[in-house]
């Protein structure tokens, strides 16, 4: 029986599912059979929302881990697509994406509605290679899947239209507006750009200072994925049998399918302990206060959530902890980690 969809039958589980997101470095999985396919294909886009669009993504882009946990620099976390300006011009926009904390932008084209002025703007760092993708793409803009930018700083008669495959999974294609959905590209206007930019016998390439706009958001998806990395926790420390009582049933119902949140709370940083945890770590504790069973979560050591697992909790629990050091790819249980601590820091 699957943890969160505890009342449907002939599930799958075909993959183990990590206690903290591999995004974030988690190692520690669950058994098999406790979490179903079925449900990871249910929570997979909020988990997604998660990594690149919360407040989490901005940690991630500077300092990692990149996709699937990876420390490999080939692998390093990539902001989603996003307007770029000129910080000594402040009408001048391009696009790109951040990674490890360097902008880098995408070949664009930035066209005037009005004037019907169109520019081509080719960043250095983008291969010959890069170039010719994108001057066969352009005509063919319109087929690709297009994620659309609202950014209010740009003219409403002003659009830029960049192409760049392998930096947001499900968008290829990139159109920034005024309003976010405002599309003036026809197929007709692609084509014209595109015969422009092939019988262009230099194009422009540019090298700019550039400071991103970026948004990071606090929402449902953020709530709902640290409510379930902490129930994972819970499930891994007291066992199926366990969170399978009927007492978890608004939790996990939430989770699975959203609506109020009553369960997530965004905390101070907690500066009162006296325990050191690695840099940029990730901290779960499972404890009972005021009769309820909540799980405090903390994310790049300094990200402080407190999710309320159960209400009216009656039952004793001992404290329960991981610790997830992802930048030495170690994941400790709390009282190991306290006892490393103390063995290292003892006099020899």
């Amino acid at each position: 029986m699957c943890i969160y969809l505890t009342s449907k039958e002939k599930l799958s589980y075909k993959n183990a599912e990590h206690i903290i997101s591999a995004g974030l470095g988690g190692k520690l999985k669950l058994p098999l059979g406790y979490v179903s396919d079925e449900f990871n294909n249910i929570i997979s886009k909020c988990e997604q929302e998660f990594l690149r669009s919360s407040i989490i993504s901005l940690p991630r882009q500077i300092s990692g881990p990149g996709k699937r946990g990876s420390l490999n620099p080939k692998k390093e976390t990539k902001s989603k697509i996003s307007v770029f300006s000129e910080p000594t011009n402040g009408e001048s926009f391009s696009l790109g994406y951040i990674q490890m904390s360097k902008p880098f932008e995408i070949p664009h084209v930035i066209f005037n509605q009005i004037t019907g002025e169109v520019i081509f703007n080719f960043p250095k760092e983008n291969s010959e290679d890069e170039l010719k993708n994108f001057s066969e793409n352009i005509s063919k803009a319109k087929n690709l899947k297009t994620r659309f930018i609202k950014f209010e700083a740009l003219e409403k008669h002003k659009f830029i239209l960049g192409i760049k495959s392998g930096i947001e999974e499900n968008y290829s294609c990139f159109i920034a507006s005024y309003d976010g959905k405002t599309n003036p590209f026809t197929q007709t206007l692609v084509n014209e750009i595109s015969n422009t930019l092939n019988n262009s016998i230099n194009p422009l390439l540019i090298s700019s200072q550039v400071r991103t706009h970026q948004s990071a958001k606090v929402d449902s998806n953020y709530y709902r994925c640290c409510a379930k990395i902490a129930f994972n926790f819970l499930a891994f420390c007291s066992g199926k049998d366990f969170v399978l009582n009927s007492k978890f049933n608004t939790l996990r119902d939430w989770i699975v399918n959203g609506g109020k949140n009553e369960f997530v709370y965004i905390l101070h940083p907690n500066k009162t302990s006296t325990l050191k945890f690695p840099e940029d770590s990730h901290q779960i504790r499972i404890f009972v206060v005021d009769g309820n069973l909540v799980a405090n979560i903390t994310f790049y050591d300094k990200f402080n959530n407190l999710v309320i697992l159960c209400r009216n909790f009656n039952k004793k629990f001992k404290i329960k902890g991981l610790i997830c050091d992802w930048k030495n790819e170690k994941e400790y249980e709390l009282y190991e980690y306290i006892a490393q601590s103390i063995k290292d820091t003892a006099p020899r």
